[in-house]
């Protein structure tokens, strides 16, 4: 990284009406309200702020994923699995589990379990750019 990084933010938005909300075992959600995070950006938070209550009909998970749009092989585990239940109306979520993008990437959501059946959620992901390897 440069001797003095700079923190960079985006913001992201999954809505359920836009986006959908199907559990997959390989395919993540690319959501439709997205920005680039670049190449090797070193993602040091993703925080959450739910506006519409996520709902599914079943026990639902979901994790935040960065990777390229229509690939699935460098996908970046941002977070780990939260219940739905977490997913309220107002409620803020930190996620610090970080990750370094492999090449340019986009927020993806990673629904297990059940499909999910409303919920708007802003998504806000602070990181760094290091180095190219």
């Amino acid at each position: 990284m440069a001797k003095n990084p700079k923190k960079h933010h985006l913001r992201m938005k999954y809505v359920f009406g836009t986006d959908g909300g199907a559990e997959a075992a390989t395919n993540h959600i690319a959501l439709a309200n997205n920005a680039t995070i670049p190449n090797n950006a070193v993602v040091t938070e993703v925080t959450t702020y739910v506006s519409t209550a996520v709902t599914s009909g079943g026990s639902a998970t979901l994790k935040w994923v960065m990777g390229e749009a229509g690939n699935n092989t460098y996908n970046v585990d941002l977070s780990s699995a939260d219940a739905k239940g977490d997913y309220i109306d107002e409620a803020v979520l930190v996620h610090s589990d970080g990750g370094k993008a492999k090449a340019a990437s986009v927020m993806k959501l990673d629904v297990g379990t059940a499909d999910l059946t409303a919920g708007v959620i802003d998504v806000f992901v602070e990181y760094y750019v290091g180095y190219a390897e």
